[in-house]
């Protein structure tokens, strides 16, 4: 969860292209490569919802904000239970190349968005427009990953 800032986003490049070298290039494991962006996926979602909360109520560093990080992070960690075997046969599939890249879009400029977010002084225009053209790419790799599969 840990996230206080920018630099957050150049130690996050720097792990998942350490990731991607090792497990994708090196070692042509891309089941492990696409495991590991799904993780890094979900925790950036839950670092934004974190963040989000933290904007939305004014809530301080506290208890009460560990109790709300914890709770998020539980709630992920069951999503990713109950949706562990569909994920598992998505990296597994015959078309897994596709979704891992897709997964690696995504996540990339998910964290190019949240990088400006947090650079950003004048949040709710950055967030608004990057939150828009986001939610556009997610979709639009969901449906080019559906027609593909069709």
């Amino acid at each position: 969860m840990g996230r206080c800032g920018a630099d957050d986003f150049t130690v996050d490049i720097i792990q998942i292209s350490g990731i991607f070298l090792f497990y994708f290039q090196v070692h042509k494991k891309r089941k492990i490569f696409g495991a590991a962006v799904v993780f890094e996926l979900f925790d950036l979602f839950s670092s934004i919802v974190f963040g989000i909360f933290i904007l939305l109520f004014g809530i301080s560093i506290n208890k009460k904000i560990i109790l709300i990080a914890l709770a998020i992070d539980i709630l992920l960690i069951l999503l990713v239970q109950k949706f562990s075997v569909k994920i598992h046969k998505l990296l597994t599939d015959e078309n897994n190349l596709i979704f891992i890249s897709l997964i690696s879009y995504i996540y990339l400029s998910s964290e190019i968005v949240y990088y400006f977010v947090l650079k950003d002084n004048h949040i709710t225009e950055v967030l608004e427009v990057s939150l828009c053209l986001l939610i556009l790419q997610i979709f639009f790799a969901i449906l080019a990953y559906i027609v593909r599969n069709y």
